[in-house]
């Protein structure tokens, strides 16, 4: 008996981590600024990975400090930012602990950046650049 439980463990707990999702599979919440287009402008895009990990709490997005967003999961935000480094973060709601996570970004005139934010088995989150 005790083997089963020594075998199954690690396979229950793998499914619980957050899986990416395309950007089009994801669902558009509006962007509390920096959120309509601008010409001479690049694209940032931040999405929340699908699962069941973090799924009772938001993930506030921020941008040079300031919140842009909140994302449930499998949820994006777009935002419109002048040329030039960005420090962008994500941050669990307080109940599920308030882990913060933060990168720098490099965005052109006319450039797209896609991120997104997942969250360990662990419950730590990450922002990190992803190709889905």
């Amino acid at each position: 008996m005790k083997w089963i439980v020594i075998v199954f463990a690690p396979v229950i707990l793998s499914g619980c981590a957050t899986h990416p999702v395309t950007t089009s599979q994801a669902t558009a919440t509006k962007a509390t600024k920096w959120g309509s287009p601008k010409e001479g402008y690049g694209t940032l895009i931040v999405k929340r990975d699908s699962g069941f990990l973090g799924k009772a709490c938001s993930a506030g997005v921020y941008v040079d400090g300031e919140r842009v967003g909140s994302l449930g999961t499998s949820e994006k935000v777009t935002v419109y930012l002048p040329p030039g480094e960005h420090l962008i973060g994500a941050r669990n709601g307080t109940i599920c602990g308030g882990a913060v996570s933060e990168t720098a970004v490099v965005l052109t005139a006319q450039g797209h950046k896609t991120y997104r934010i997942a969250i360990s088995d662990g419950g730590d989150i990450k922002i990190q650049p992803t190709a889905f």
